[in-house]
């Protein structure tokens, strides 16, 4: 736009100089003369000189003249205000042009300015989410490999389960037997023991009665049965204690039975 409005210049300038070399064509005492705008002089006959050969060029029989002062036509002044006026609007409407291209240029700048921030922003953006992306394929293989790793221990735990429920099934019945075996043995033992003593007894007894029969003195056969009631007494302790140990591994293998028996497994 501002090209366009120094070419409107331009041409209203060319406009302005031909409408002043039509104007001295018309008037003869003028043509040696170069017209002006009011307030100056007129040329010299030295500067006239080549108004005079444009007016040969041209074809008019123009002759020296000497110099005289003229007042310019009514009509050219007339000319020259509305050509001045015409200037000032022109020049008033670069100037606003310019202002209005320097505003646009600086809005294009900050636009540029805005649309390389938006543009880094946006690159910055596409990165974050490649970078959330990568993370979240990152977080989804390992949640894969976790959830494979609960499936393997729970099957790993399942499988131990079962193993030790068998075991214990096992267990249970090799105490059970061990305990009937023990109170099979505990009761053969006692009755043993207590058939044992019982033909001691009767043995030292047996003794007893020939002893006395063969011993000729009370105090005799008072030492020799005091003697076979204190051996007789240890025999008891003994077969007690016995007895109490047998008794102490029965009360053992019932307290493991009854620890077992009403324990349940789950699978």
């Amino acid at each position: 736009m501002a090209r366009k409005s120094q070419t409107n210049s331009s041409r209203s300038k060319t406009t302005a100089r031909a409408r002043s070399s039509s104007a001295s064509g018309n008037q003869p005492q003028s043509t040696a003369t170069t017209r002006k705008p009011s307030g100056e002089t007129n040329a010299s006959p030295q500067s006239a000189a080549p108004n005079a050969t444009q007016d040969e060029s041209i074809g008019l029989d123009a002759q020296p003249f000497p110099p005289q002062i003229s007042e310019p036509p009514h009509d050219s002044v007339h000319g020259i205000n509305e050509l001045q006026q015409q200037f000032a609007a022109l020049k008033n409407q670069l100037e606003t042009v310019q202002s209005n291209y320097i505003a646009l240029q600086q809005t294009s700048t900050e636009q540029a300015r805005a649309i390389d921030i938006l543009q880094g922003q946006l690159e910055q953006r596409k990165l974050d989410q490649s970078a959330q992306q990568d993370s979240y394929s990152i977080l989804q293989q390992k949640a894969n490999e976790q959830a494979q790793t609960i499936e393997q221990l729970h099957n790993k735990i399942a499988r131990l389960d079962q193993h030790m429920e068998q075991r214990l099934s096992e267990q249970i019945i090799q105490l059970k037997s061990d305990a009937v075996k023990s109170q099979i043995v505990s009761d053969t033992v006692t009755l043993d023991t207590l058939s044992s003593v019982q033909k001691q007894v009767a043995g030292l007894q047996t003794e007893l009665n020939h002893q006395v029969m063969e011993q000729m003195t009370q105090q005799q056969r008072y030492e020799i049965l005091r003697r076979q009631c204190e051996e007789q007494e240890q025999v008891i302790a003994e077969l007690r204690n016995l007895v109490a140990q047998e008794q102490h591994y029965a009360a053992i293998g019932e307290a493991h039975l009854n620890k077992w028996r009403y324990r349940t497994f789950s699978s």
